[in-house]
């Protein structure tokens, strides 16, 4: 139930960035990516640059949602990392 909420907003955000409703799109998807920041979702860096489109097409710099993409990318790496076996030292 929890996934066909976020599948709603995510069609809808998309439906947004098509139509050139760029704001709105912007703002869905940020909250869409807020939502999976929370849980620890590699999503949220795909929303984070959809939002950075969003921005994009408003004819504004989509860096700062680029960066933070990065940044929640490498997070998740960097955890993934250290709890995985083989990097446990012996």
């Amino acid at each position: 139930m929890v996934e066909e909420a976020i599948r709603q907003k995510y069609d809808l955000a998309c439906t947004y960035l098509k139509n050139r409703q760029s704001s709105a799109a912007h703002n869905l998807f940020l909250e869409l990516a807020d939502n999976e920041q929370k849980k620890g979702s590699s999503l949220a860096g795909l929303f984070l640059m959809l939002a950075a489109e969003s921005k994009i097409q408003q004819g504004k710099d989509g860096y700062d949602e680029f960066l933070q993409a990065g940044k929640t990318y490498l997070k998740i790496a960097e955890k993934g990392y250290t709890s995985h076996p083989a990097t446990q030292v012996l």
